[in-house]
């Protein structure tokens, strides 16, 4: 379909990769068949070693014949290629986002996140750039949940625009990235642009990112395709999904004991028992809600954190079939990971901490934060962010995997005499396989799986992306 002329029935559907990392979302649409990645780059040297490593790609410098050989990887920075010469390679997806730190809604003043208008923020120029110039089929943008909001909504609006209205954009699009375009100009048709939520795929963690998928306009104009039914399915595939999952989420203590609810229950109650003994009756009954939260019972916990009421004795069923398939299909399921496993990248080495964070997070229990201990001798002064020295709540996904930052960004277990996780933790939390090998320093891994979509989001985009492909090709 790229370039007007359709795919062959069975062929595989290249994508190009841009702001790759270590290929998050590229590992979930790499685990359907009806894609091939052809292309992909980043900046980042130890990100490229990981994905390459990982996909068997080539890495390769910018102006080095980048168009005659696919699965390269090029190294270098986006504003310094020339798309042009990546026209030969025709993609029919065009997916990536770019770095994040001008949007993110974790950094606190707001006069810390300009957005769009300072260089970083406007990387995104160079992604609508792609679109000008290789006109794919379809493009996937993802970002921070953050981006929505930015500039109380206008950045988001702007980008939605820049998307939808290319033709009116060149110019613009121009100004910013420099010279280089060429070709017939076309719109796209946003299919969806909201949040998607990574726990309701099956990703441990509650993990929110901002999609925008776009078809090309001409694909779908005059045809017979009900554009507003296409727009419905999407937003239920990525919003509403038929899954166990929506209402009984796969959890932290799950993907790191390897195992579901109902076959924790002593692992779990032996975890409550030592925290209940350690902590003075004050703390404990401000941690149990005098009693109401962590009895023990693990079924009783996980249906309370969670917010479950209305079930029946067979959609439990259902849910723990479900967790135990997903452990299984991620090869967690009877795989503890603790600090006896090695892996050949060392990413489940624990990190190095000063004694009083180890102290400090001996007083602080699963599902609280700094706060828990505020007018202690362990109190944080200058913070009022929630997930600083958060322990995981076992019972629940957890809360969003930070890919850089210290004061206490890095997360906790919600073993007392662990504090902060592993990368390789992390990247369980991240749903990346244990098959996924990283390249780089700790804080370097740290930053690649942090900044990663998690795969199992990207596969279910993939999922969407082979369906729509499908529609269209049998409407031409």
């Amino acid at each position: 379909m790229s370039n007007d002329t359709p795919l062959s029935k069975g062929e595989k559907i290249p994508i190009l990769s841009l702001f790759s990392g270590a290929g998050g979302l590229d590992t979930g649409f790499y685990t359907n068949d009806k894609f091939d990645v052809v292309f992909a780059l980043d900046i980042e040297d130890a990100a490229s070693k990981t994905y390459s490593l990982n996909h068997s790609f080539k890495i390769s410098s910018l102006g080095n014949d980048l168009n005659r050989i696919e699965h390269i990887f090029a190294l270098g920075d986006v504003k310094k290629i020339d798309m042009r010469e990546l026209s030969s390679l025709n993609p029919s997806v065009i997916i990536g986002g770019p770095p994040c730190q001008d949007f993110s809604i974790i950094r606190r003043p707001s006069e810390e996140r300009k957005g769009i208008n300072v260089a970083r923020g406007r990387l995104y120029a160079y992604f609508v750039k792609a679109l000008i110039i290789l006109n794919p089929d379809f493009f996937v943008f993802e970002n921070v949940l953050g981006l929505a909001y930015q500039n109380h909504g206008t950045t988001f609006r702007v980008i939605k625009d820049d998307f939808s209205n290319l033709t009116s954009k060149v110019e613009k699009i121009e100004e910013i990235t420099g010279n280089g375009f060429s070709g017939t100009t076309k719109g796209y048709e946003l299919l969806f642009s909201d949040t998607v939520d990574s726990s309701v795929f099956g990703v441990p963690q509650k993990r929110q990112r901002l999609i925008i998928i776009g078809v090309r306009r001409d694909l779908v104009d005059g045809l017979k395709v009900d554009l507003e039914q296409l727009k419905g399915s999407v937003k239920k595939a990525l919003r509403s999904p038929n899954s166990p999952f929506v209402k009984f989420p796969l959890t932290a203590m799950e993907v790191l004991e390897g195992g579901t609810i109902p076959e924790l229950q002593d692992r779990y109650s032996g975890i409550i028992d030592e925290w209940k003994s350690s902590l003075p009756k004050e703390k404990l009954n401000k941690w149990t809600k005098d009693g109401a939260n962590f009895t023990g019972d693990i079924l009783t916990d996980y249906l309370k954190a969670n917010s479950i009421k209305n079930y029946s004795d067979k959609d439990l069923e259902t849910a723990w079939k479900e967790h135990k398939r997903m452990l299984k299909e991620l090869k967690y399921y009877k795989r503890t990971l603790d600090e006896n496993v090695k892996f050949d990248d060392n990413s489940n080495v624990i990190p190095k901490e000063a004694e009083i964070v180890k102290e400090r997070m001996r007083n602080i229990p699963p599902g609280e934060n700094y706060s828990f201990v505020d007018n202690t001798e362990f109190q944080v002064k200058g913070n009022d962010i929630s997930v600083v020295y958060r322990r995981l709540h076992p019972l629940k996904p957890a809360y969003t995997v930070l890919a850089g930052g210290g004061g206490g960004t890095h997360g906790y277990h919600y073993l007392r005499e662990r504090s902060g996780l592993t990368n390789r933790e992390r990247a369980r939390l991240q749903s990346f396989p244990d098959t996924f090998k990283f390249r780089g320093t700790i804080n370097e891994i740290r930053r690649q799986i942090g900044e990663a979509v998690p795969p199992l989001v990207g596969r279910n985009i993939s999922y969407v992306l082979a369906s729509l492909h499908e529609k269209l090709l049998r409407c031409n």
